[in-house]
């Protein structure tokens, strides 16, 4: 089952291996959920994420029309990576 979001999607509300196809101004991600409560999750897509890292979600939402933060490690240590507005985004639950 699928459906596309118009109004906020509140991570910790959602099952674990939830997934979301989430589209931003400029590009397309894909998230599963590994912990609702936490707001962590595996995402990929974009530059930056090319392949699946772990990450948490600030503030556990995503909202229509507004970036989203991602706080993940990397070799070099913490990392934060905002994205451009969100357009939509599409839940997949397991």
């Amino acid at each position: 089952m699928a459906y596309t979001i118009i109004m906020d999607i509140n991570i910790s509300k959602l099952h674990r291996n939830s997934k979301i196809l989430l589209e931003t101004e400029d590009t397309v991600f894909e998230i599963m959920v590994n912990g609702p409560k936490t707001g962590t999750v595996t995402v990929s897509g974009g530059p930056v994420f090319l392949k699946p890292i772990k990450a948490k979600i600030q503030d556990s939402s995503i909202k229509k029309g507004r970036p989203i933060a991602f706080y993940y490690k990397s070799g070099d240590g913490a990392k934060k990576l905002k994205t451009k507005n969100v357009i939509s985004a599409t839940i997949y639950s397991p």
